[in-house]
């Protein structure tokens, strides 16, 4: 089950050195205005996760329904585990 009221699609992409690569659509459950009430704390969470390297790439989807990361990670586990303290996770 989905703890963080977010569906994610992961899918493996790459293998690099031994990491993976994963591509995470996050759809918002949250009315927008929930959303927006976490967006500055999301953002925060979201350069930790670049300055630990664990993200690639990130962005919101246009209409904002939702957002995209790339991660590279040791395994599914740990990208779940990581992504449930996603202050949107948390807080929808």
């Amino acid at each position: 089950s989905d703890t963080r009221n977010i569906i994610m699609l992961v899918l493996i992409i790459d293998r690099l050195i031994g990491v993976k690569m994963f591509l995470v659509d996050l759809v918002y459950k949250a009315d927008i205005s929930i959303v927006e009430k976490f967006t500055p704390e999301h953002r925060a969470w979201l350069d930790e996760q670049y300055k630990a390297g664990h993200f690639m790439f990130s962005g919101p989807k246009k209409p904002r329904t939702g957002g995209i990361i790339i991660a590279k990670m040791n395994s599914l586990e740990d990208l779940q585990t990581l992504l449930a303290n996603d202050p949107f996770a948390k807080n929808q």
